[in-house]
Parts: structure tokens; C-alpha cells; sequence
């Protein structure tokens, strides 16, 4: 489990602390709080990076329960969404059903870079409990949907020229996150692809916004944003050393 600190989405579009993006009052019933309209006006999102180094009109797939990722909007910035729009696919899923089907349509035109966001495991921590009965049916719900996106990379023939990243934006303790303890910081990365090996533990010290710097690295993105915080997380790539310590734990 590599550590990350108890941010949020935001860190994983800007690859800043949150101090400096300026996403830390989330109100827990209340969406329109400051990921819509007030992220600082300085940041670039790892999508503004791409499409300023890549020009095609089939860049971006994206697809997300709900629009709270697609609305992050640094003040006077292009939001998310309308990047998207611009140079690729963007669908917003409501249903399960939904969240199954717009998968392939995401992923059909073969883009770039596709993201996907999966927000029931954080509804179900913050409505019941971290833990809880509900939150677990809602990570096995997301578990299929991830099923869902590797079938869909095979389908399309994409599969061995994917390299798929998954990961959390947080913990949690009870029905919150943001104090600290470790349930709430530690998340899960996961990188699987061919040239990733199929089993091993990343040994670094990882931040949440290391993750668009690494994307923006394999992407050949060399003059990255002088604002981002995050690193490229190279050793999975490069250094084997201890990655194969505990890998009996994950066969």
C-alpha cells in the first residue's frame, strides 16, 4: 500500500498538494463546494498537459458516475468536461446499467489517455460507514465495472497496448476522512500492463499526485508544469530491486 495524503480528487487532475490547488473544504453533503469554482487559477490538469503536447481528434475517453470530476474548473480555465468534449468522448453514467454500456463507447475510438471514475465506494463510506456492508457491495460493484473496462480493452483488441493504472482517493474512518489516521491516508495503486511485472510491491514513498506526473512522463510529456508537486513513479518501470519481496502475497 503505498501512501498518499487524505486529498482527493483533485490532486490526481492537478499533481499538487491540496493546499496549492485549493480543494480542502469539501462539505459532505454539499457538491457545490470548491471542486466546481474555486480552484486556483494557476493550476494545469494532467488533460490540459496532454492536449497541449498531442493534437488529434480522438485524445481523451472519459466516463464518470456523476459530473463532479468533469466540473474541476481552475477560476477563468476550461473545465474538465469541455476539454474532453473538445478532443474526445465524455459520457456521464446515472445507473449501473448505465456505467456497464458507455464503457466500450469510451474506449472504441482507441484515445490516448481514458478515464475512468468510479464514485459509489466513497457515497457508500460517507452515507454508511467505511467498512460497512454497503460500502463492501460497492466495491465489488466497482470491481465489475473494472472487469468490465479490461474486457472491453480485449474486445477491442487494445488490451496489449493498455497500461491501466488503478487506485483510490482516499480511506476512511467511520463515515469521514481529512484527520490523519492511516485508514484514511493509505490507498491502493496498481499498475498492469506488459511491462509491468505481474507480481511485486512498490517499495517508494508515493503521493496521490504522483500519479498525473507519471502518466504525463509515459506519455512523453517531458516539460511538465513548474506548479506540479508529484514525481513519476519510475520503478515499477526501471528498478526491480525488492519488488519481488512479498509477491507470494499477491498470487
Amino acid at each position: 500500500m503505498p501512501t498518499s495524503s487524505a486529498a482527493n480528487w483533485a490532486s490526481v487532475m492537478f499533481a499538487t498538494d491540496p493546499v496549492k490547488h485549493g480543494v480542502v473544504d469539501q462539505d459532505l453533503w454539499n457538491f457545490s463546494h470548491t471542486v466546481h469554482d474555486k480552484v486556483n487559477p494557476n493550476q494545469i490538469s494532467i488533460f490540459e498537459a496532454i492536449k497541449d503536447k498531442y493534437s488529434s481528434s480522438n485524445l481523451f475517453s472519459f466516463a464518470s458516475e456523476g459530473s463532479m470530476i468533469a466540473d474541476f474548473k481552475p477560476e477563468g480555465k476550461t473545465s474538465i468536461k469541455d476539454i474532453v468534449l473538445a478532443s474526445g468522448n465524455y459520457n456521464q453514467t446515472e445507473t449501473d446499467d448505465q456505467t456497464f454500456d458507455v464503457t466500450k463507447k469510451t474506449l472504441e475510438n482507441k484515445p490516448l489517455f481514458s478515464f475512468f471514475y468510479y464514485v459509489n465506494p466513497d457515497l457508500a463510506g460517507h452515507s454508511r460507514e467505511w467498512n460497512s456492508e454497503e460500502y463492501y457491495q460497492a466495491i465489488s460493484q466497482t470491481d465489475k465495472y473494472i472487469g468490465g473496462v479490461i474486457q472491453d480493452l480485449k474486445d477491442l483488441a487494445m488490451w496489449d497496448d493498455t497500461l491501466l493504472i488503478i487506485s483510490s482517493d482516499h480511506g476512511g474512518v467511520s463515515q469521514y476522512h481529512g484527520h490523519g489516521a492511516n485508514a484514511e491516508e493509505e490507498i491502493p495503486l496498481l499498475f498492469f500492463g506488459k511491462c509491468i511485472p505481474k507480481h511485486g510491491i512498490i517499495p517508494d514513498k508515493i503521493k496521490i499526485y504522483d500519479i498525473p506526473a507519471t502518466i504525463a512522463w509515459l506519455l512523453d510529456i517531458v516539460n511538465r508544469p513548474p506548479i506540479w508537486d508529484g514525481q513519476p513513479i519510475l520503478t515499477p518501470f526501471f528498478d526491480m530491486t525488492n519488488m519481488y519481496e512479498h509477491s507470494e502475497d499477491f498470487k
